[in-house]
């Protein structure tokens, strides 16, 4: 029996993946690469919130990727392919050599019933990121790998909630080799466009133009920690460009006071370098204090924004963009505002004056859209006294 697929393997000796040099722009936008990942060397990106942006496509292998590049060939004709298994929770990166994907050839004809299989090159023009594919990547697969057969989850587990293109059956991955002097070998900056490959395979436009939609940037606003404040000589508020795909967009909604003065935000908090990072940010724990007056932890935030909170990431649920100085307001909104109010240091000492039911009628009384556009109007006066960029500022409803 004939086999099908005809394999050209390169003499390969072991290299580490440099800088991304055939590649400048980040891997999820158009701007420039200003750092790689640390852990597989092979990605790069323009920002933290573009790295968090592709974490869960990346995940997925990068680990992986990183002992791979210790391991030596199992033969001199061995080379690195990314190995969907439909039923395996994720693809594997593994060496074969050309025997090994000869009788995989075999195996996938028999349980397909076809006499070839399918082989399909990704290259050309990206569909979402709009330009070209970064090199030609040859999948091979069951020739009805979109109509018939198990579904391949561990195509979804890089493709995510977009991972709708009902790929079945098993898929190799690999580079095309057509010369023996080719050292080039698979990496994670490949998967990012296998993963963008799989995403818009035979999609139509409405949704392709929703996954183009993701890779645009939103306006959002760092509030830095004390110590990454320290450590990086950062201002408190910080403008942030954050792509629509972002995982912030996927988180609930949690900061009440904004949702009752008809500003909701969304929260992400960013992940620590360092163990010694002690994460103080008493601006993130006043933004998620319990607006709810008829539950006992009212006034309160979790838990979890007590203790280290670290730095974060804050974005507008109706998608505009938010200002440093917005979020600047809206921090002392949520903390000036309300402290004769409650407090923060105890649950004992949480009202400081009045009767409960007066307290909570002035909190429902503050809490409104009305009354943060007059806290806003006061905080921009006084702020304009010395810097003048204030004097003109919009408030965030005529954004």
């Amino acid at each position: 029996m004939a086999l099908s697929l005809q394999v050209q393997v390169p003499s390969i000796k072991r290299h580490i993946v440099g800088k991304d040099s055939d590649t400048k722009e980040c891997a999820i936008c158009p701007d420039n690469i200003r750092f790689m990942c640390t852990s597989c060397k092979s990605t790069g990106y323009c920002s933290a919130e573009c790295k968090d942006t592709d974490w869960p496509s990346h995940k997925v292998l990068c680990h992986q990727f990183q002992s791979h590049l210790a391991e030596e060939p199992i033969g001199h004709d061995a080379v690195p392919v990314v190995f969907f298994q439909p039923s395996a929770p994720r693809p594997s990166l593994v060496w074969m050599t050309a025997e090994q994907i000869g009788q995989c050839d075999i195996k996938l004809r028999l349980e397909s019933g076809s006499d070839a299989l399918g082989r399909t090159t990704v290259g050309g023009i990206n569909p979402i990121r709009q330009r070209p594919y970064r090199r030609p990547i040859v999948l091979v697969h069951d020739p009805h790998h979109f109509q018939r057969g198990i579904k391949n989850h561990s195509v979804e587990s890089i493709t995510g909630s977009a991972g709708e293109t009902k790929w079945r059956g098993r898929v190799m991955a690999m580079l095309p080799c057509s010369s023996k002097d080719s050292r080039d070998r698979i990496d994670m900056r490949d998967l990012r466009e296998l993963a963008d490959f799989f995403k818009s395979y035979k999609l139509d436009d409405i949704h392709l133009g929703l996954l183009r939609d993701g890779i645009k940037k939103n306006i959002g606003v760092r509030i830095n920690c004390l110590d990454d404040m320290r450590t990086h000589s950062l201002q408190q508020y910080t403008s942030i460009g954050i792509p629509k795909a972002h995982p912030i967009y996927l988180e609930p909604m949690s900061c009440d006071i904004s949702l009752l003065i008809g500003l909701p935000i969304k929260t992400f908090k960013y992940v620590s370098r360092s163990d010694l990072c002690r994460g103080e940010n008493d601006l993130a724990a006043h933004l998620h204090r319990c607006g709810d007056v008829n539950s006992p932890a009212w006034g309160f935030p979790p838990q979890k924004w007590l203790t280290n909170a670290r730095s974060v990431l804050v974005v507008r649920c109706d998608g505009k963009d938010l200002l440093p100085e917005h979020a600047e307001v809206l921090c002392k909104f949520c903390d000036d505002h309300f402290r004769n109010i409650f407090s923060l240091e105890t649950e004992a000492h949480a009202y400081r004056s009045g009767s409960q039911k007066e307290r909570q009628q002035a909190f429902t009384e503050r809490a409104t859209r009305k009354g943060f556009e007059e806290f806003f109007e006061r905080y921009r006066s006084s702020k304009a006294r010395g810097i003048g960029r204030w004097r003109h500022l919009p408030t965030p409803y005529e954004m």
